[in-house]
């Protein structure tokens, strides 16, 4: 993706985010921007989607590891979102082919020295057709064992975005 473009402001003050840009950061119409100054720059940050909802994402997956002992995370690209495995990075290197079998039994690298191993299951967390991230379960035992426990939270998350 080419990072930079050119633009003008209008006699209103506004300018036009390229449609790659608004693609990339999945950026629609009435979406909120936060824009402030950083160093000698003007930033325009996303704050909409499932950002916003980050604390409560936390609270829920620490909820499912306290009474179901379910390892998740939740992520938006490679960003960790949320996460009940308390030694997970911010970010996390993964490769989409990989956790998007579901009966592999594999190792996912959460930082420098540690590893989660397990059952991974991964669902995309998608609301009104747009794609807010992917929860992933590390999980002890294959995942039909676990019934309709993994969509009820899948389902309870969606909730949340709404």
């Amino acid at each position: 993706m080419n990072n930079t473009f050119k633009k003008r402001i209008d006699e209103l003050g506004r300018i036009v985010i390229p449609k790659q840009i608004r693609n990339t950061f999945k950026i629609k119409d009435f979406d909120e921007l936060e824009l402030f100054i950083e160093d000698d720059n003007i930033v325009i940050k996303k704050t909409g989607g499932i950002l916003l909802i980050k604390d409560k994402l936390n609270d829920f997956l620490k909820f499912i590891k306290k009474y179901n002992n379910i390892d998740a995370f939740i992520v938006d690209k490679n960003i960790v979102v949320a996460s009940n495995i308390e030694s997970i990075n911010d970010t996390i290197n993964i490769n989409s082919s990989m956790y998007l079998n579901n009966q592999d039994y594999l190792e996912v690298q959460i930082n420098d020295d540690d590893y989660l191993k397990g059952y991974i299951k991964s669902y995309q967390l998608i609301y009104d057709s747009n794609l807010y991230g992917n929860i992933i379960f590390v999980l002890n035992d294959r995942i039909n064992s676990y019934g309709d426990l993994l969509f009820d939270i899948v389902n309870n998350i969606l909730n949340f975005i709404k």
